[in-house]
């Protein structure tokens, strides 16, 4: 599918593909902010039962994620639909992935390495104590050294998701 636009947000380009959905770098035209636009992708199942259970856990993750604050979580700012394509507005976390940081330096320094996982460990313990759990991805942020969560579910949503971890992003 070739989006251009969604809700108040204009596409800049694909940043990432999932088993659920695509991701996009786009540009809120009222605020002029970067954002992430993850498209849910339902096209290929038929309607139904499954296309509702899938829509349904998109808003549940939604909600969850966007109960959570804190400086290691990546803020979701909007969650909806517009003809026919369900959407989440979330904040652009830019980064790579853990596993290009290893192929590249083969080592991760032990101060770094204690950085990131006090910072994950942070960001975890709030959706724990919300009753929240991480199943996606961590980025860091381009502009300092912050690790940003992204991808939760309630419990009770979680529990077909923890096989398929995404890689941790970092820079």
């Amino acid at each position: 599918m070739s989006v251009q636009r969604i809700g108040k947000c204009a596409i800049i380009r694909e940043v990432g593909r999932g088993n659920i959905g695509v991701v996009y770098e786009a540009r809120d035209t009222r605020t002029g902010r970067t954002v992430a636009v993850k498209l849910l992708s339902i096209g290929s199942l038929p309607a139904g039962s499954d296309r509702r259970q899938m829509v349904e856990r998109f808003y549940r993750e939604a909600k969850a994620a966007g109960s959570l604050v804190h400086p290691g979580i990546a803020q979701v700012y909007e969650a909806g639909e517009e003809n026919g394509c369900h959407y989440l507005v979330m904040e652009y976390c830019s980064g790579t992935t853990l596993r290009n940081v290893l192929k590249f330096e083969q080592r991760i320094g032990e101060d770094k390495l204690r950085d990131y996982a006090e910072q994950l460990l942070g960001a975890l313990e709030v959706a724990h104590a919300a009753g929240i759990i991480h199943h996606g991805r961590l980025s860091r942020q381009s502009g300092g050294p912050r690790t940003d969560c992204r991808d939760y579910a309630s419990r009770d949503c979680a529990t077909d998701r923890l096989k398929g971890m995404s890689d941790i992003v970092c820079n």
